[in-house]
């Protein structure tokens, strides 16, 4: 998050939304091309098997430190 000028954000749709039915409903797409708009890096949470984003200013994870990062 240091060699963020324009800061972070931290996406993740807790537990009622799984990450995985974005894909199934074609709104995964949508959310990377946002993001990708953004300036800002985005730090999103998903669950295990999802694709890969080309672009090095979105990180997937299953687990991110949430306090610490908050």
């Amino acid at each position: 998050m240091d060699d963020a000028p324009d800061g972070v954000i931290y996406f993740s749709l807790g537990s009622v939304i799984k990450p995985q039915m974005l894909v199934e409903m074609g709104k995964f797409d949508i959310f990377v091309k946002v993001f990708k708009s953004l300036k800002q890096k985005v730090m999103w949470k998903v669950g295990e098997g999802m694709p890969p984003v080309d672009d090095p200013k979105i990180k997937l994870q299953t687990w991110f430190p949430q306090q610490g990062i908050l």
